[in-house]
């Protein structure tokens, strides 16, 4: 008969330290949990703060799910402000809808950039703008569009010399940016998304 080796007794005092050394672990694993869920509620926090500010580029998507022209972005509210009143980041370039002035731009075509605030406050009355980046001249695309432009009451010809294309066509909570003229698809963003502003008089 093989004898079973015999189970190690502790004495009281080694059974006191083993309980005290249990403790200690068990407390070091609940407060590194904790520590692990705070620190993922924090990233969860900062990051649905700041997603709708993040700054996107360049888009070619004519359609979205509602079957529209341009690329449809999420509404950064319609808060009026002071000029010069610093605000969060625009979530497109151009601008789309968000923080503007009291005051908006002329109907008409401008040979001079226009604020983004003031831009804004175009596409909250319901305009559409037509803006155009070309370094190196764009005589023919500027008179196109003037002359599109012509057609409707609330729509704005201008520079912006800092966008990732050629043209950019935006509405409130709408953009199209593409590179080279189409006639046809800005007729259809502007037929589409004119005088859908929250201010649209």
């Amino acid at each position: 008969m093989i004898n079973e080796p015999k189970k190690k007794r502790f004495t009281r005092n080694q059974a006191r330290t083993a309980r005290r050394i249990k403790q200690k672990r068990n407390k070091r694993y609940v407060r590194g949990a904790a520590v692990s869920a705070i620190s993922i509620v924090a990233i969860l926090l900062i990051v649905s703060l700041f997603l709708p500010s993040i700054q996107f580029g360049s888009s070619n998507n004519t359609e979205n799910s509602a079957g529209l022209p341009g690329t449809s972005f999420p509404i950064q509210g319609n808060t009026h402000v002071e000029i010069e009143e610093a605000h969060p980041p625009y979530n497109t370039i151009p601008p789309t809808s968000g923080w503007h002035y009291d005051d908006q731009a002329p109907w008409a075509g401008t040979d001079k950039p226009i604020p983004n605030e003031i831009q804004v406050s175009n596409l909250a009355k319901g305009g559409v703008l037509l803006q155009y980046n070309c370094p190196n001249g764009c005589e023919d695309i500027i008179s196109d569009l003037t002359v599109l432009a012509g057609r409707y009451p609330n729509i704005i010809v201008a520079p912006y010399p800092t966008m990732d294309s050629t043209l950019a066509l935006t509405a409130w909570g709408w953009i199209d940016k593409f590179d080279d003229y189409n006639e046809e698809r800005i007729f259809e963003f502007i037929e589409a998304h004119i005088n859908n502003g929250p201010e649209n008089e």
